[in-house]
């Protein structure tokens, strides 16, 4: 279930990749922490820590792309904020005990990440590579 970091997840700009690569380790952290039976706060520790990152990292995308004029900002902008407010809700939701995170949770957030990178971040690797974006 563990993402594991290959060629197929790079987009060519090694802080764009660095920082793919913290949120797969955050989501791995998170595959463990569920295998463990580790405590609910733990749990929800690491699920703010992504909650976090990602915001982080969106944030450092999106104003690339202002920067550099990338055409398809506003549908991945709509996807950055579609999974803060999934992720978010899953995180309100086992907060106050109406949610149990499960193996389906994990795998959205597996799949959705890996999806996202090969398909939407892909999608600027020419510009900002074009650009020399480090």
């Amino acid at each position: 279930m563990a993402i594991e970091w290959n060629d197929e997840l790079s987009v060519k700009v090694e802080s764009l990749d660095a920082e793919h690569k913290t949120l797969i380790e955050t989501i791995n952290t998170l595959g463990s922490a569920m295998k463990a039976r580790k405590s609910n706060q733990v749990i929800g520790e690491v699920i703010e820590k992504l909650i976090g990152y990602a915001g982080t990292h969106f944030a450092h995308e999106e104003d690339l792309f202002d920067k550099y004029s990338f055409p398809a900002s506003i549908n991945h902008k709509r996807e950055h904020n579609d999974f803060v407010r999934k992720v978010t809700a899953f995180k309100k939701d086992f907060d106050s005990g109406k949610l149990m995170l499960s193996i389906e949770i994990l795998e959205f957030l597996t799949a959705w990440l890996k999806n996202h990178i090969q398909k939407e971040d892909k999608g600027y690797s020419e510009l900002f590579i074009k650009n020399n974006v480090k």
